[in-house]
């Protein structure tokens, strides 16, 4: 495969020097993902970072300490996010069960339907590479509990 010859990126240089990014690194790659791949992740104005399908239903999420949000919004160029938006914000202090079901508002809107089918589309022509990291996911953490592989309520087929 040709994707498996291609120079791998590097690590930018906080990867090593900054201990805050590098747990923000830790949460980011434990979290479970849509096995779709038609999600995304959100850090909400109430500073927990959800993993999220495409109808906005979290797959899973962790509270940010104000540190580790910082860090997320330096991943970012200057000026997309409002950080002023975060000020005092520690998702740490968050219930729990408001991680899984947040207010509505401080998601991102769901994709549209025109999106998912184009997401679809490449999943499709693209199905020996996405059926492989859809299983090395699996592996990772199981069966996801909601869902389906295809981000949708239709059965697998």
């Amino acid at each position: 495969m040709a994707h498996q010859n291609a120079p791998r990126c590097e690590m930018p240089s906080w990867y090593y020097t900054d201990p805050i990014q590098r747990e923000l690194s830790a949460i980011l790659n434990g979290l479970k993902q849509d096995l779709s791949f038609m999600g995304c992740t959100s850090l909400g104005r109430d500073g927990v970072l959800r993993s999220l399908t495409a109808d906005r239903d979290v797959v899973d999420a962790a509270g940010l300490t104000p540190d580790q949000i910082a860090a997320f919004i330096r991943r970012y160029p200057a000026g997309l996010v409002n950080e002023a938006e975060f000020t005092g914000v520690d998702g740490t202090k968050v219930p729990k069960e408001l991680w899984f079901a947040p207010n509505k508002n401080i998601l991102p809107p769901p994709l549209s339907n025109e999106a998912k089918q184009l997401s679809r589309k490449v999943v499709d022509e693209n199905h020996e590479l996405f059926h492989s990291r859809r299983e090395e996911l699996k592996q990772k953490y199981g069966e996801q509990e909601k869902g389906n592989d295809h981000g949708d309520n239709q059965a697998d087929v």
